[in-house]
């Protein structure tokens, strides 16, 4: 499934498929139990999960990687976008039904604006 994010001004596709989760637990040695618990994941393996989203969805429709991963966090200051993209991976990653032990860390609530 290919979901899509708007960061900034460019439409990204953002896939968490077998492929993805493999090439990312292998390059952090992160097991399966440990991607349904994201909310006690490092932040920064967090990102680079998200990121690898992005990576694997482009490289599904044909595109080629056109941002970096200073760019990706970047845009993810962006009003509500860090949230999205986490919906996006626990949709794909659980099949659309958030089950048992997912820990996805709680929205904020914001009062400004960005």
């Amino acid at each position: 499934m290919i979901d899509q994010i708007k960061l900034g001004e460019v439409d990204y596709p953002v896939k968490f498929g077998m492929n993805t989760l493999r090439i990312f637990t292998k390059q952090f040695n992160i097991s399966l139990n440990k991607l349904g618990n994201i909310g006690d994941m490092n932040y920064d393996i967090l990102l680079e999960l998200m990121f690898a989203g992005i990576k694997e969805g482009l490289k599904a429709e044909g595109r080629q990687l056109t941002i970096t991963i200073e760019d990706f966090c970047e845009a993810l200051d962006e009003r509500g976008k860090f949230d999205e993209i986490l919906e996006i991976f626990v949709e794909q990653f659980s099949g659309g039904e958030p089950e048992g032990n997912q820990k996805v860390p709680a929205k904020k609530k914001s009062t400004g604006t960005k």
